[in-house]
């Protein structure tokens, strides 16, 4: 029988599908594209079928070999994941994916969530490794990367575990070895030269020299910029080099070029700066001279802050805030190798630390920006003060050392305990308790505001927002509000905005700073809710979104519905966003791209709420039993209400990161989907726990701001599939 199956090792595949039905390739031509290296390939699927899990296959003698993993990848080396060995599949589902019909084998979405190439390690031979049930993998993928086990157990024949091994992208139990989905990123050997990105001189009234003064505008991170020399780090071949340096100043530079080689990879480039650092901590480029021509031993240091490449990946396309979530990520712990933090969004915070620690100026990058060599809009010098003696006039030096003010200051600014003061902003009663049950006070909720400004603050820039005001709490009397008045401050941004009948237009207020955050929560907003399109293209979304609200119903019922329509829209091509709605309820958003500038761009209202409603009633369809599009409340049966109204002109949905007005100060999480399967609590997502799950996963809805997706094509296979069932 083994011997049958070798020779003919496609018979089980093809036996369990109708090729007539299903669009998964038969088996009998070449793959349409494959991953770019050498060696054989490898894919793995996403496959949301009864259970959502993941299809490792290898490339071996012609097909790929496929084992279903139930729980995912971890790259913690303790976490032995089961992994099933299910039927050999054509070397073309390397490119396959699809959704695969009801009544069919495996029916469900089937996405590409990662491919690339991979060795076999051992002796090589991986028929031979399979025999023994002992493989020994090298991955090169976007998200698995390294060395990872496979050993058969004695359960059955095809019962295996798979694990990470230990090597230098071993570490927390994440699925990517970034935390980071790569897809943007292109393969690519490294550049061998490459011109430096540096701030585009600003000419206006205001500017000197080039330089603007500190602003605040949640879509930039600012960074202390110091004297030093702006180099280019590679780590390539078990080399490592700083371009720019002379050979003697290299052979000075020793120290650093160790460090370099503890990077987490094998192939790396890195933007930083080189300094020596003089009385409390701050660099000096008169004492970086003298060291590198060997006057000195004064120790030297590289500060990184973006990372260009990173084992065959050109990251230079991704967004900075996601190259630099990549950098922290490859940068050993300590040592001479630093890690340059940033504040988001507050200019004026970070500029006041670095005066006080004796530095003139920053660096202000937009944190949705690619890289790009030479003069940059994306990027612009910010003066803060004048240097004192020794520092130097800090010409294209970059950087923040740890430790020093500037660089505490960046921190604080992340995870701030008590909001910074301001000339604009007075806080009042901040020991008023919002939260009775919890002890949360309005003190509690403006610090947590503060501390999450960073992350909440892109998605509500440029948007119409609507306050609901609790000044006595979420038990008192609440009100919502829409349009500026007295009590708003009068330095609050407002818009003119017409009404929906063609009326005169009234005046809205937008939120797009800290400090016009912490106002609204002064004011007793708990919750804020901006419109889905933005100031200038109000008539077009930004996103298409669907809300399953329980109102009783079990939260076990709307993860299944949410499940369902995860399974639709990856089966559509599209890459939804998941978040709770902060209460009982789950959100789901299909960010949209837009064609064009202006008002004639992208998709309607009316056509995203089309597109969500014949996705929910698809649902519905799907699950009867526990999914209703009625919206009266007596009308839905104790079922979760698949809600697709929002998805019009002025409706608002609480965007990530929000409080919300209930018991337990819950907030609106995003999430990944897999934690689905482990039925997660909305409840756990608090503002006592937001802060620590943004430093530990980060911030998950970051692509909806940038993912804009073809709604168009969509809608075209959305309707083939409604009239396929």
């Amino acid at each position: 029988m083994a011997a049958m199956a070798r020779d003919r090792p496609l018979d089980d595949y093809r036996k369990k599908r109708d090729f007539g039905r299903t669009p998964e390739p038969a088996g009998a031509a070449a793959p349409d594209e494959l991953p770019p290296g050498e060696g054989p390939c490898f894919v793995v699927h996403r496959h949301e079928a009864r259970n959502l899990h993941y299809d490792l296959r290898l490339e071996l003698d012609g097909v790929l070999l496929s084992w279903a993993v139930p729980k995912g990848f971890s790259y913690d080396p303790s976490e032995k994941r089961l992994a099933v060995r299910t039927e050999d599949h054509p070397l073309e589902y390397v490119s396959f994916s699809g959704l695969i019909p009801p009544g069919e084998y495996g029916a469900g979405a089937l996405t590409v969530w990662d491919a690339g190439r991979f060795r076999f390690l051992l002796d090589g031979d991986g028929r031979k490794q399979i025999e023994k049930g002992d493989l020994k993998l090298q991955l090169s993928g976007r998200r698995l990367r390294g060395e990872w086990h496979l050993v058969r157990t004695r359960q059955s024949e095809n019962s295996w575990l798979l694990f990470k091994s230990k090597d230098h992208y071993a570490g927390p139990a994440r699925d990517s070895a970034r935390g980071l989905d790569l897809v943007a990123a292109r393969w690519a050997d490294l550049p061998r030269s490459l011109r430096r990105m540096e701030p585009a001189a600003v000419e206006s009234p205001d500017a000197v020299d080039g330089a603007v003064a500190p602003f605040t505008d949640a879509d930039w991170f600012f960074e202390p910029e110091l004297a030093g020399r702006r180099l280019f780090a590679t780590l390539a071949d078990g080399r490592a080099r700083l371009r720019g340096l002379r050979p003697a100043e290299e052979r000075r530079a020793a120290e650093v070029l160790d460090a370099l080689q503890g990077l987490h990879a094998e192939r790396a480039l890195l933007d930083g700066v080189l300094v020596v650092q003089a009385e409390h901590q701050r660099p000096d480029r008169v004492r970086l001279a003298a060291r590198l021509r060997g006057e000195t031993d004064a120790p030297l240091l590289y500060y990184a802050f973006d990372l260009l490449h990173d084992d065959g990946l050109d990251l230079r396309l991704l967004p900075l805030r996601e190259r630099k979530t990549a950098l922290r990520a490859v940068l050993p712990e300590g040592g001479r190798l630093l890690y340059v933090d940033h504040v988001g969004g507050d200019g004026p915070a970070l500029a006041a630390a670095a005066a006080r620690a004796g530095l003139t100026h920053l660096v202000a990058k937009r944190a949705a920006a690619p890289w790009t060599s030479g003069a940059s809009e994306n990027w612009r010098r910010v003066a803060v003060g004048a240097a004192p003696t020794g520092v130097g006039d800090g010409e294209h030096d970059e950087g923040a050392p740890a430790g020093s003010p500037s660089a505490s200051a960046a921190n604080d600014a992340d995870v701030a305990d008590t909001p910074r003061p301001s000339s604009r902003l007075r806080l009042t009663n901040p020991g008023k308790v919002y939260w009775p049950e919890d002890g949360f006070t309005k003190g509690d909720l403006i610090a947590y505001l503060d501390a999450v400004a960073e992350h909440l603050l892109p998605h509500l820039k440029d948007r119409p927002v609507h306050m609901d005001r609790y000044p006595d709490g979420i038990h008192g009397k609440s009100f919502y509000q829409r349009h500026g008045n007295e009590t708003l401050p009068d330095w609050i941004r407002r818009v003119e905005v017409r009404g929906r009948d063609d009326g005169a237009p009234k005046e809205h207020f937008v939120c797009d700073d800290r400090e016009s955050l912490l106002a609204l929560a002064n004011l007793g907003s708990i919750d804020l809710h901006p419109w889905l399109s933005r100031v200038g293209s109000l008539e077009r979304p930004d996103h298409a979104v669907l809300d399953l609200d329980p109102k009783g119903a079990p939260f076990a019922h709307v993860v299944r519905i949410a499940k369902a329509v995860g399974r639709l829209l990856h089966g559509l091509g599209l890459r939804p966003r998941l978040k709770t709605s902060g209460k009982s309820g789950l959100h789901i958003y299909v960010p949209l791209a837009p064609d064009g500038p202006g008002d004639e761009a992208g998709p309607t209202y009316e056509q995203s709420r089309l597109f969500c409603e014949v996705l929910a009633r698809m649902v519905c369809r799907e699950l009867p039993d526990i999914a209703t599009v009625e919206r009266s409340l007596g009308s839905r049966e104790g079922k979760v209400y698949v809600d697709f109204g929002q998805n019009r002109r002025g409706a608002t949905v609480v965007p990530p990161y929000v409080p919300r007005p209930v018991p337990g100060g819950t907030v609106s999480a995003p999430m990944h989907w897999d934690e689905l399967e482990d039925d997660p609590s909305p409840a756990r997502f608090t503002i006592r726990t937001m802060p620590a799950r943004l430093a530990e996963v980060g911030e998950l809805f970051a692509p909806v701001l940038h993912d804009g997706q073809d709604l168009v094509a969509a809608i075209g296979a959305l309707d083939a599939a409604w009239r396929g069932r």
